[in-house]
């Protein structure tokens, strides 16, 4: 399964204060997944366990903006306007496919593509924004792996001193400078560390396409379905062994994946060598002779397991066996690289 990294993207996290709730419908797994890179389709099915990985979380939240009911940190939402303007009492999102959804004070309900036209704004220490759901795509459960999703096109607006300028900017980009879509999640992440804040539905994060948190969405780990191994993947994606929000990796770089469900299966074939098992928290273990880019672990030596993550155990049997071992300690997922043959 091949995916490509980017570099830098935009994001913001959204919360709203709501009635708890969420649409819990449950797709069928798709046996193949479509790949997308700048939203364009590469080469169709994917029949194995290869992923071009990038180190973004979620990208670059807008001027520190996290909403997190009410005010936080100077941020205050003032307004949330559904398609047909009318205030938007109620907001939540689906744990599985992030279908937004909302009702509004008049007793209308908005869901899936006809959330188009919703408009946001929020008060801030930093200036005034708008943020716009311009456009919604659905995609089936053929498409990607965990089933159906939603995805957003999305726009901000800052407020001038002479007041709305009517310039609309996107909110994501891709590593070549054009526009790109969002996911929108249930719960909230910090954007330093990774760690998740939040389970709810009603708390909603964009999140763009080609970050860390969209792609582990896309690759069949859905946040709000399989809240664990979805955070298993953030730390994966990042090279973040010892789960404190640090990466070890560059963008593009390949990596095979697999799991202990089955969503994506890697077999063991010559040349793959495993670089670690994974956890929630981290790596589990780690065979330290084949990671992706032992240049960027800050370690003198990167092969010694007294000084380079010492608190992580070098993994179980022969590199070359790519089965996961310690599932019985946390370990969800497993990463090898591709050695070339001597």
């Amino acid at each position: 399964m091949k995916h490509h990294g980017t570099t830098i993207l935009s994001a913001l996290a959204l919360t709203l204060m709501c009635a708890a709730g969420c649409d819990a419908e449950e797709a069928e797994p798709a046996e193949f997944r479509a790949l997308a890179d700048n939203s364009a389709e590469l080469n169709g099915i994917v029949i194995n366990g290869i992923v071009i990985n990038g180190i973004v979380i979620n990208g670059i939240v807008i001027n520190g903006i996290v909403i997190n009911g009410g005010e936080t940190a100077g941020v205050t939402l003032e307004s949330a306007l559904a398609p047909d303007g009318d205030d938007v009492q109620f907001m939540w999102t689906s744990i599985s496919s992030g279908r937004m959804m909302m009702i509004t004070k008049g007793g209308s309900f908005f869901s899936g593509t006809g959330a188009v036209g919703t408009e946001l704004t929020f008060n801030s220490d930093e200036g005034d924004y708008r943020l716009f759901v311009d456009d919604i795509e659905y995609f089936n459960s053929g498409e990607f792996k965990g089933g159906s999703l939603y995805h957003y096109d999305l726009t901000y607006e800052v407020k001038g001193e002479s007041g709305w300028t009517g310039d609309k900017t996107p909110l994501c980009y891709d590593g070549q400078g054009n526009p790109t879509q969002a996911l929108i999640l249930p719960g909230e992440w910090d954007q330093e560390t990774g760690d998740r804040l939040s389970y709810s539905a009603t708390s909603l994060t964009a999140a763009c396409r080609q970050g860390a948190l969209a792609k582990c969405a896309e690759w069949g780990y859905r946040p709000g379905l399989m809240p664990s191994t979805h955070q298993t993947c953030l730390r994966m994606v990042r090279a973040d062994y010892d789960g404190s929000g640090v990466p070890h990796t560059l963008n593009g770089t390949e990596i095979n994946v697999g799991d202990v469900y089955g969503i994506n299966y890697q077999a063991s074939e010559p040349g793959l060598m495993k670089e670690a098992e994974w956890g929630p928290n981290g790596a589990i273990c780690l065979n330290r002779e084949f990671l992706r880019h032992p240049e960027l672990t800050g370690c003198e030596d990167p092969d010694d397991p007294e000084t380079c993550f010492p608190g992580i155990p070098e993994c179980w049997g022969a590199p070359e066996n790519l089965q996961i071992y310690l599932y019985w300690w946390g370990a969800r997922m497993v990463t090898a690289i591709g050695i070339e043959p001597q």
